[in-house]
């Protein structure tokens, strides 16, 4: 956990773990039928990209921002 708070760090802005979430996780907290559907909502640009993160050091793991959206 802390490696990962470190490199989420490393863009010089602090992230909170407990705000971020993967895509995986995102359809499950929000109760939606698979992660294909988020990762459709990102591209669709319905979850806007700054409540998206690649963290290209973690082999491009994708975290939203904890908040719902709607399609």
């Amino acid at each position: 956990m802390e490696q990962t708070k470190a490199i989420l760090k490393k863009e010089g802005k602090e992230y909170d773990l407990g705000e971020w979430i993967t895509v995986a996780r995102y359809a499950e907290r929000f109760g939606l039928n698979s992660p294909n559907v988020v990762t459709n909502w990102i591209r669709r640009g319905i979850i806007p990209p700054e409540n998206v993160l690649q963290i290209d050091e973690l082999n491009g793991i994708r975290l939203v921002k904890a908040v719902p959206y709607q399609e």
